[in-house]
């Protein structure tokens, strides 16, 4: 991977090494070169409030005050990065510069799990979060990301998108059941719901 990155930075960077020799072999313009992916597209006019980051594992300072700048939005994905060896994406930085930051799962080819629980514990380790905040990056915070703000809360005039899910004991505070939901797992999941129609049932215990 870190040769694969090396040669990714010699490409943006210099329009050399052997992706920029490919890239001319076809015909494929190189474009002015940059100090980084993000200024590449920063100089091209992608950025926007409408580009969303996925992974966005490797970048500095620089980089996040360029896409928080135009207002982008972050998906992060820990687990399937931790398991390529592709880096730590930088998610407390993320959250500083101000820019909307959700969890993703990746693929079933990456990581073998779609559990965002499972994201959403690895998010929190790394920036440090709340249960309560690491949830709300799960739920609203994703649905900002998207653009899609009348989803992933409880409120009136948004959409019924729930998840039903066992906890293994009443929790006294609001705290202590994020922290709750935080530890359940795939077999914990109850039911789901879409604009108020059934997606999904776990089936009962017992049943043929």
């Amino acid at each position: 991977f870190h040769r694969v990155l090396e040669r990714g930075y010699t490409l943006v960077r210099d329009a050399a090494g052997p992706f920029a020799d490919g890239w001319r072999r076809r015909g494929i313009p190189l474009g002015a070169p940059a100090a980084s992916p993000v200024q590449r597209l920063a100089a091209l006019g992608v950025l926007g409030p409408d580009f969303l980051a996925i992974h966005a594992v490797q970048t500095d300072a620089a980089d996040r005050a360029t896409l928080a700048a135009a207002g982008c939005a972050i998906v992060v994905c820990p687990r399937s990065n931790r398991r390529h060896g592709h880096g730590v994406p930088p998610v407390a930085g993320y959250l500083a510069a101000g820019l909307r930051v959700g969890v993703g799962t990746d693929s079933m080819a990456s990581v073998g799990s779609l559990d965002l629980l499972a994201e959403a514990r690895a998010v929190r380790v790394l920036a440090g979060l709340s249960a309560e905040d690491t949830l709300r990056l799960l739920t609203l915070e994703g649905a900002r990301c998207l653009g899609q703000e009348a989803i992933g809360t409880l409120a009136p005039g948004a959409w019924a998108d729930l998840a039903v899910w066992r906890l293994p004991r009443p929790a006294p505070t609001p705290d202590l059941a994020a922290e709750a939901l935080l530890l359940a797992r795939p077999a914990d999941l109850l039911a789901t719901f879409v604009s108020g129609r059934p997606v999904y049932e776990a089936p009962t215990v017992g049943a043929d």
